[in-house]
């Protein structure tokens, strides 16, 4: 962002160099060595402005005159973020019936605070005849680790962690 003097020196320079935005800028960033220097179309975008609105700042600078990002007040921010951190598993459907609000604007900002709609996805289930399978697996790894001692550094091990009955449960999207 550019101060209004900053912008002033642009423009009275701008004059000097006859309109020529590129060597303007060339000349502000030479004579003004301790300011930010500005682009050519930073010094079109000022000459414009100046010529339409009169305005040395842009419009945005004056005032914000663009939507509002998200209808949520503060407290009703924080409060779906609190709910969200009590009970990470929630819908953000569920959520925004709760909190009142559109369903796009409570994931909105869960998204916005880095954090993912919560699923627990069943991978792969047990079934009767595994058990002899799974203690063969485990027997030939002990043996190979036996044989070569850095064997099991050399597995790439995944995050799925947690295994009951029904299946593996990927973790990839919880928000703890």
């Amino acid at each position: 962002m550019y101060s209004v003097r900053d912008y002033c020196d642009m423009y009275l320079m701008y004059g000097r160099c006859n309109g020529n935005a590129l060597l303007n800028a060339r000349e502000y960033a030479r004579r003004y060595t301790s300011r930010r220097p500005p682009d050519a179309n930073v010094i079109r975008r000022l000459d414009d402005r100046l010529r339409n609105t009169g305005n040395v700042l842009p419009t945005a600078s004056l005032h914000d005159t663009r939507r509002p990002r998200s209808g949520l007040t503060v407290a009703q921010a924080d409060a779906i973020l609190q709910r969200v951190e009590e009970t990470p598993e929630v819908s953000t459907r569920a959520l925004a019936c709760e909190m009142t609000s559109s369903k796009s604007t409570v994931h909105r900002l869960v998204r916005s605070e880095r954090l993912h709609p919560f699923r627990y996805t069943t991978v792969q289930g047990l079934k009767p005849d595994d058990f002899q399978k799974r203690v063969a697996f485990c027997e030939w790894l002990l043996q190979q680790q036996n044989t070569d001692n850095g064997f099991i550094a050399h597995i790439l091990w995944t995050d799925e962690s947690c295994f009951t009955r029904d299946g593996i449960f990927n973790h990839h999207n919880s928000h703890m």
